[in-house]
């Protein structure tokens, strides 16, 4: 469960905050990275820094359009995109980040 939330919460920083090019690109290496970075604050609930805090606030904003049957037709096309990427490299982060935070 650990690894789904840090990995979702990967998906939202970079979709919230890159442009479209940006979350088509990123590899599995960064997503890994990003995800390191972030999972104290979102697994955790330790210290966050700006990104982590971005990131918890929006969680359950997005999960309502996007869960692990897909996103909304209203879903961004670069959030869905971002999502589609974390699933296919973390499918079972992603179904752990989708229970802790679509409430």
């Amino acid at each position: 469960m650990k690894i789904q939330l840090i990995v979702f919460l990967a998906l939202l920083g970079v979709a919230l905050s890159f442009d479209h090019n940006a979350i088509a690109n990123i590899n599995p290496v960064q997503l890994k990275a990003l995800i390191d970075r972030q999972k104290g604050c979102i697994i955790y609930d330790g210290p966050c820094d700006a990104m982590g805090k971005m990131m918890k606030n929006h969680l359950p904003i997005m999960l309502r359009n996007c869960n692990i049957y897909g996103c909304s037709p209203a879903t961004p096309q670069p959030i869905v995109e971002f999502f589609n990427k974390i699933q296919s490299v973390a499918p079972q982060e992603w179904q752990a980040v989708v229970q802790k935070y679509a409430h």
